[in-house]
């Protein structure tokens, strides 16, 4: 976490041009748009409602096939 007294870590900016695709009835691919000066993407997907994420850390592309949904199930 951030220290009182230290430099508070750079803000991020969020990408563009979200969108999914290759969609089964237990997967899909996020893409999004290159955000200029990131060198990896942190993503968090969840069921709508839920209150934990399962985290996809340190991506350096712009996509991310996710596997193991549910069918007729919302996520964010």
């Amino acid at each position: 976490g951030f220290v009182s007294g230290t430099t508070p870590p750079p803000t991020c900016a969020t990408p563009a041009s979200l969108s999914t695709s290759s969609i089964t009835s237990t997967g899909a691919t996020l893409n999004w748009g290159t955000v200029s000066g990131s060198a990896s993407y942190d993503v968090r997907v969840r069921t709508v409602g839920a209150t934990t994420w399962t985290d996809f850390l340190g991506r350096t592309g712009t996509s991310l096939a996710v596997t193991g949904l549910t069918a007729n199930t919302g996520y964010e």
